[in-house]
């Protein structure tokens, strides 16, 4: 048994005539889509959240947490790339200054593109950094 839509039964009973061909309408239908999807601002995917925001974590946790859990790992796994607690911290703080910069841009030109999201912009882009600001960038470009 197959099952496909057709309106010729509602055309014989109701005498329902449809106002396009369904060539037409489905035209009309992938023409609209394609020009949402070009529309639509492809977001920041789950990879580069976990990989900021753990990142971001791990650094802080390794710079100034005591050694529990997960963290004198990290430290050492650290301390062979920095090679000491002053440089991971400036590294930390020099991030955290970098994102504060990069969000308080995002909302600076959010409030020219997007102004009615424009401290939604700051939040995502300081959490996410360069992540979240290109595709920003990119909507102010359009």
């Amino acid at each position: 048994m197959t099952h496909y839509f057709s309106f010729l039964k509602a055309k014989e009973e109701l005498g329902y005539v449809p106002m396009v061909s369904p060539r037409e309408g489905m035209a009309a239908t992938i023409s609209y889509w394609q020009e949402r999807k070009r529309k639509a601002l492809d977001g920041p995917n789950i990879y580069a959240w976990l990989f900021v925001v753990v990142g971001m974590i791990s650094l802080f946790g390794v710079a100034y947490l005591p050694d529990i859990g997960p963290v004198p790992l990290l430290r050492a796994i650290s301390l062979f790339f920095f090679r000491s607690m002053w440089v991971i911290r400036a590294v930390f703080v020099l991030s955290m200054a970098a994102h504060l910069g990069e969000g308080l841009y995002a909302w600076h030109l959010a409030k020219m593109v997007d102004p009615a999201n424009a401290r939604a912009w700051f939040w995502q882009t300081f959490a996410l950094g360069f992540f979240s600001l290109r595709f920003l960038l990119k909507r102010a470009k359009s």
